[in-house]
C-alpha cells in the first residue's frame, strides 16, 4: 500500500520534497475533486506526534487515511486545499478518472513509491537555496552552541565554584568545578553541535527554511 503526502522534515532532509517545490501545480478544478476524495478517506491509523504545515507551521493532525490502497496523512487535505500541491499521476488518475485500485491483497504500507516520486520532482532552484540555507543553519547552530556552552559554564561555575585540578576530559585543560573531576563544560554532559542545531531548529525544524526560501 503506497504511502503518499509526506514532506521534508528538516533542512538536512534529502529524502522528501518540500511542498514549496510542487505548490500551485494542481489546477483549481482538479483540486476540488482531489480534496473531496481525501476527505472521504477512512481512518487507517494514528501516528505518534502531530504533523505541521511546512508553509505556516500550524499543526495539522496525526491520523492517516486510506481508500483501501493509497494511504495519506490527514494533513494532506490542508496542502491540497490551501496550497494545491502536485501529487503523483497514478494517484490523481484513480481520483479523476474513477479507477479504483482497492486490493485486499495489497502489501504492507511502504514509502518507496513516494520517495521515488520525490526524487524525480525536485526543483533545482529550490534545492540550491536549500543548500545555502543549510550553510546558514550551520553558522547559526555554531553560534547557538557557543552561547549554550558559555551559559552552562557561567551557571555551573557560579553554583559550584572553580577548583584547582585539571579536568579529566580528554584534551581539556580547563580547571574542574570545586570538588568535581570535570570542568563546567563537561560536568553534566558532553555538548555537541547538535545542541546548537536544536536551538535553531525547535520547535519547527523548517522555521529557518521558511525564513530564507519563502
Amino acid at each position: 500500500m503506497p504511502l503518499i503526502g509526506y514532506w521534508i522534515e528538516s533542512v538536512y532532509d534529502d529524502r522528501f520534497l518540500a511542498p514549496q517545490e510542487v505548490a500551485d501545480q494542481l489546477p483549481p478544478e482538479a483540486a476540488s475533486k482531489v480534496l473531496a476524495y481525501l476527505q472521504a478517506g477512512k481512518h487507517y491509523r494514528r501516528a505518534c506526534g502531530l504533523s505541521w504545515c511546512r508553509f505556516s507551521g500550524i499543526y495539522l493532525g496525526s491520523d492517516e487515511l486510506t481508500d483501501g490502497y493509497w494511504i495519506w496523512p490527514d494533513g494532506l487535505i490542508h496542502y491540497v486545499a490551501e496550497h494545491r500541491v502536485g501529487l503523483p499521476e497514478a494517484f490523481l488518475a484513480d481520483i479523476l478518472h474513477g479507477r479504483s485500485q482497492i486490493d485486499n491483497t495489497a502489501p504492507d504500507p511502504s514509502l518507496d513509491f513516494w520517495l521515488e516520486w520525490c526524487q524525480h520532482n525536485q526543483d533545482p532552484s529550490f534545492r540550491k537555496k536549500l543548500r545555502l540555507t543549510r550553510e546558514q543553519t550551520e553558522k547559526l547552530a555554531k553560534a547557538a552552541f557557543k552561547d549554550y556552552v558559555h551559559a552552562k559554564r557561567a551557571r555551573l561555575n557560579a553554583e559550584y565554584g572553580v577548583g584547582h585540578r585539571i579536568c579529566l576530559q580528554a584534551n581539556c585543560h580547563e580547571l574542574t568545578l570545586a570538588g568535581k573531576v570535570f570542568c563546567a563544560e563537561y560536568f553534566e554532559s558532553i555538548p555537541s553541535i547538535e545542541d546548537g542545531r536544536r536551538a535553531v531548529d525547535n520547535p519547527m525544524p523548517l522555521s529557518l527554511l521558511l525564513t530564507f526560501l519563502n
